[in-house]
């Protein structure tokens, strides 16, 4: 635990994936004070452990976790720095595993979220198949509607819309 506060970015990389590996739900919150914008070499590693371990923890600190994952989906995706986009995959990976049902809610707009890329979605599809809450089934058979009505003159775009399909319906089936 004492290894994440340090300026080593790749022993805060080790200390988070290690704590996670252990499932340590009390480094929820010196994993939750870390500034990963400041620290971009270990931001996805302590994104991932603050998802996974909320998913074992109690009540608080699972409040904890999500609360911290949920102000930094906000800040990254407003961060243009060239590592947002990616922490925000990595969120809404984490959220996945929360257990929490407030991060099904935060999915389920992104679902709907104009801004998130086609490809995202199959990121937050799988995250919300992970959460299985029933309030998810309305806002992903609105997003496959969405992305099936889509058309594309590229063959790489049309892939992408046939992954986000089959991600949206294995979270259709899933709940």
């Amino acid at each position: 635990m004492a290894r994440l506060s340090s300026d080593d970015p790749y022993l805060v990389l080790d200390s988070a994936d290690g704590l996670r590996a252990r499932k340590a739900v009390e480094a929820i919150p010196a994993l939750a004070a870390i500034d990963v914008a400041a620290q971009p070499d270990s931001a996805r590693a302590v994104i991932q452990a603050l998802g996974e371990i909320a998913g074992a923890a109690d009540p608080d600190n699972r409040g904890i976790a999500t609360d911290r994952l949920l102000s930094l989906l906000a800040q990254e995706k407003a961060r243009r720095a060239p590592d947002a986009p990616g922490n925000v995959l990595q969120i809404y990976e984490a959220l996945g595993y929360t257990a929490d049902p407030r991060a099904a809610d935060a999915l389920e707009r992104e679902l709907s979220d104009p801004t998130v890329p086609l490809a995202a979605l199959t990121v937050v599809a799988d995250a919300l198949a992970r959460l299985h809450q029933a309030s998810s089934m309305q806002p992903l058979v609105q997003a496959r509607a969405r992305v099936a009505a889509l058309t594309f003159a590229d063959a790489f775009m049309a892939e992408v819309q046939k992954d986000v399909l089959s991600s949206l319906d294995k979270a259709i089936a899933a709940l």
